[in-house]
């Protein structure tokens, strides 16, 4: 294993996901953060932002899911219902796709 970068602020609690260039990263119980951050499968690691969780809200304890397309954020501490989607291709916030049924944080997720 060799060392290829750092996140830069220590992170708790946070989901990461993945497409095929970059892992993406959200959420963070501390310190507080609605920030999605991504770094590139590269020698050298570089963090970038993608854009911020729905409605601006910190939300450790996520669940992180992705497809071809998209990656998505469920549940979490303090926005335990919500389904959020973000598009791989743009750094923009995460949008409100659906709801859980009930309120859940420190799930598992799945990627396709």
């Amino acid at each position: 294993q060799a060392n290829v970068g750092t996140l830069g602020t220590a992170n708790y609690e946070i989901a990461a996901i993945n497409d095929t260039t970059h892992t993406y990263y959200a959420g963070s119980a501390a310190p507080h953060t609605s920030n999605i951050k991504k770094f590139a499968f590269a020698s050298s690691v570089s963090i970038s932002s993608h854009g911020v969780l729905h409605a601006n809200i910190w939300n450790g304890f996520l669940c992180g899911h992705s497809n071809t397309t998209h990656g998505y954020w469920t549940g979490g501490y303090s926005a335990g219902t919500k389904i959020q989607r973000f598009a791989w291709s743009s750094n923009t916030t995460a949008a409100l796709a659906g709801s859980l049924t009930n309120s859940r944080y420190r799930m598992r997720g799945w990627q396709k």
